[in-house]
């Protein structure tokens, strides 16, 4: 009895797994819209590849391609990074860590130290997420070698 139920239960995840997955292609093609030339032959790109050096095929991409990613996705946000004040950290690495990595000039380096300082926190740059993400766990991994518990933070602009 246990078995059947166990196997009732497989079969039914499954299934809905499959449903969705299908509807999630359909709608998803749909949406990209299979009217378009490149849509309609990409189909049957698994045997039938399409001549990407094509100048009518590259034309069509550039014209339509750029468009559809900023159409789905939206232009990329900007990110805050934040550096969160703490009583260990020094304002020499603040600073080392402000022209090295934010390309800070020192005496601005200097100047936005102690408003960190001062205020608890300040935000040190507004970059596209990727780059604030990355700086971000430089500044972190810098720190955390030199035995500083500096803590960075990234908000959307």
């Amino acid at each position: 009895m246990i078995l059947i139920t166990v196997c009732r239960t497989l079969f039914y995840q499954f299934l809905l797994l499959f449903v969705g997955i299908s509807i999630g292609f359909i709608i998803n093609a749909e949406w990209v819209g299979w009217k378009y030339p490149i849509i309609q032959t990409s189909i049957q790109n698994t045997f039938f590849s399409i001549d990407f050096e094509d100048e009518g095929v590259l034309k069509w991409l550039y014209n339509q391609g750029q468009f559809k990613i900023f159409a789905f996705n939206g232009y990329p946000k900007d990110f805050k990074v934040i550096y969160l004040n703490d009583d260990v950290t020094t304002y020499e690495f603040v600073i080392e860590s402000l022209v090295n990595i934010f390309n800070y000039e020192d005496e601005g380096a200097v100047d936005k130290a102690h408003e960190i300082s001062d205020e608890g926190a300040s935000i040190v740059a507004v970059l596209p997420f990727e780059i604030a993400e990355q700086k971000g766990v430089e500044v972190l991994m810098s720190a955390r070698n030199q035995g500083y518990p500096l803590e960075v933070k990234l908000e959307s602009n």
